[in-house]
């Protein structure tokens, strides 16, 4: 049973981590190609101002990616080791 619970929190983590490199990966793509179409077709205007929001939102989810993901990622694995330990007296 425990193990599983630790299974489960590892698996969704990395599901999790994935899908987040996945999205980083598009959104990387999308805003280079927003960023030759907007230095081609509008470089003034709303659409820059589009593109520097998602240029924010971009460097944003980098930082979440590859500053707070990890730490939280490994505090989670930790924590369900710890409450998997078998109280005293007890066997698995």
């Amino acid at each position: 049973m425990n193990r599983r619970r630790i299974l489960a929190v590892v698996k969704g983590d990395i599901i999790a981590l994935m899908v987040v490199l996945l999205l980083h990966s598009c959104l990387r793509e999308w805003v280079f190609q927003s960023r030759i179409a907007v230095s081609l077709l509008a470089p003034s205007g709303g659409m820059a101002t589009v593109h520097a929001a998602l240029a924010a939102w971009f460097v944003a989810l980098r930082f979440v990616l590859f500053v707070i993901a990890p730490p939280y990622a490994a505090f989670r694995i930790v924590s369900a080791l710890l409450h998997s330990r078998s109280p005293p007296g007890t066997t698995d």
